[in-house]
């Protein structure tokens, strides 16, 4: 759901709005209701993402977050853990579980672990390459995969 915010003249501003008005003047255009309306960034309490954000909107979601501000996707996930259970769960509990995730997902020792991961399979890789390059079969197998193949002249 779209913050909204009153232009100078009275109108709507949504929050994309208002970034692209922020955006737009920054690179020269005139925006005339772009100086009204603010932004300011938000850090999402559970997986850290930041952003820019109307204060209306901020206000907004954290005032149905238990004062917390999450970003779009955490709300989401917030809203589908609260439906997801089957025992009543108050939404501080569903923000409570879901911040605990994502404290798990983003830790240091997963990313150590991940880190790790990636680099060993790189160098299985490499290896891998090796072996294949330096065989004596690698030059056999072509040889005999050009042997073994049809000609196009001969009937199907």
């Amino acid at each position: 759901m779209a913050a909204l915010e009153a232009d100078k003249e009275g109108n709507s501003v949504t929050n994309s709005e208002a970034s692209l008005a922020s955006e737009a003047s920054e690179s020269g255009f005139d925006v005339p209701w772009a100086s009204h309306v603010t932004t300011e960034e938000c850090k999402c309490q559970c997986c850290g993402l930041l952003e820019e954000f109307t204060a209306a909107y901020i206000q907004q979601v954290r005032g149905s977050h238990c004062g917390q501000f999450v970003c779009g996707l955490c709300a989401e996930a917030v809203d589908e853990e609260l439906t997801r259970k089957e025992r009543n769960m108050s939404i501080e509990d569903a923000l409570k579980s879901h911040m605990t995730i994502c404290a798990q997902f983003n830790s240091p020792e997963r990313a150590d672990r991940t880190s790790q991961v990636l680099t060993e399979v790189v160098s299985m890789k490499k290896m891998f390459l090796r072996r294949m390059i330096s065989s004596p079969y690698a030059s056999k197998s072509k040889a005999s995969a050009r042997t073994l193949s049809r000609s196009s002249s001969s009937p199907g």
